[in-house]
C-alpha cells in the first residue's frame, strides 16, 4: 500500500511539473521603442518604450501592454495565420493620416500571430479613406524578445 501510495503521489508531482513547464513556455515578452504616438483599445499611448507581452491563459490569448513608467493594458486578441514562419518579432499598426493603431502582434518563429480588434475610431478612418478612394498605410515596427 506504501509503494502505490509512492507511485500516486510521484504521478501527481510529475504531472504538476509538466503543466508548470507548459505555462512558463507559454508567455512571450517583447521590447519595442515605437516612435509615433498609437491608439489601441481606445487610448492613445505615447511614443515611447513598451513592453509587450504575450501570455495563454486557457484558450484565451491575452497581450499586456506596458509603458516605462509601467502603466499597463491588458487586451483580448484573435488569432491570425501566416503561410510563412515570421523571421523576426513586429508590432504592425494601420496609419490613417497621421493617426496609428495597434493591429498585430507577430513573434519570431511562429506562422501565428495576434490581432486586435479595429476600434470604432479605426472603422470610421478607414470608412472615410474609402470615400476618398485612399487607403491606410500598414506599419510594422521591429521589436526584440527580452
Amino acid at each position: 500500500m506504501k509503494k502505490l501510495m509512492s507511485i500516486a503521489m510521484m504521478i501527481v508531482l510529475v504531472g504538476a511539473l509538466a503543466v508548470t513547464a507548459t505555462y512558463a513556455q507559454s508567455a512571450d515578452t517583447l521590447s519595442v521603442n515605437i516612435p509615433f504616438a498609437f491608439t489601441v483599445a481606445n487610448r492613445t499611448f505615447p511614443a515611447g518604450d513598451y513592453s509587450v507581452r504575450r501570455s495563454i491563459e486557457g484558450a484565451t490569448v491575452v497581450m499586456e501592454l506596458r509603458d516605462a513608467g509601467n502603466k499597463r493594458i491588458y487586451l483580448t486578441t484573435d488569432a491570425v495565420q501566416s503561410r510563412d514562419i515570421q523571421p523576426k518579432s513586429m508590432l504592425v499598426f494601420h496609419r490613417y493620416g497621421e493617426q496609428y493603431f495597434l493591429s498585430q502582434v507577430w513573434i519570431e518563429g511562429r506562422s501565428a500571430g495576434q490581432a486586435l480588434r479595429k476600434t470604432g475610431a479605426e472603422r470610421a478612418l478607414q470608412r472615410e479613406f474609402a470615400k476618398k478612394q485612399t487607403k491606410g498605410e500598414t506599419i510594422a515596427v521591429a521589436t526584440k524578445h527580452n
